[in-house]
């Protein structure tokens, strides 16, 4: 059976996920870069930069997500990153990278979904 959720306006939706998805290579990295700053433009919202479904990280994917986040965050946005607790090679990146992470759920039903896909051929 199909529950249809309840349509909520853009502006009631705070929380905005970002969900990267494959590799995180450096065009990965200004692809987030560019749906932050476009995130800007719409106003004041929270976002969770999810990194659970990453296969793999490059040093430029790598520092140009950091990048990203701590310009957001150094301008005061409420930011995080979510990862998942199995992949420790990823946990350990980020932790490297000063990149805070959470162990929030896998579905946050009220927020809005930013999926940014990349697989190296």
């Amino acid at each position: 059976m199909i529950q249809h959720a309840p349509i909520v306006p853009l502006t009631a939706r705070r929380l905005v996920t970002i969900d990267l998805i494959g590799d995180l290579d450096a065009e990965l990295g200004e692809a987030l870069a560019q749906s932050l700053d476009a995130l800007t433009c719409q106003g004041e919202c929270e976002v969770l930069v999810n990194f659970k479904r990453v296969v793999g990280i490059d040093a430029a994917g790598l520092a140009d997500a950091a990048r990203a986040i701590a310009q957001k965050r150094l301008a005061g946005w409420p930011i995080s990153a979510s990862v998942s607790r199995r992949d420790r090679r990823v946990r350990s990146l980020l932790t490297s990278s000063r990149i805070p992470f959470d162990e929030l759920p896998g579905a946050l039903p009220n927020a809005r979904h930013i999926m940014i896909a990349r697989h190296a051929p």
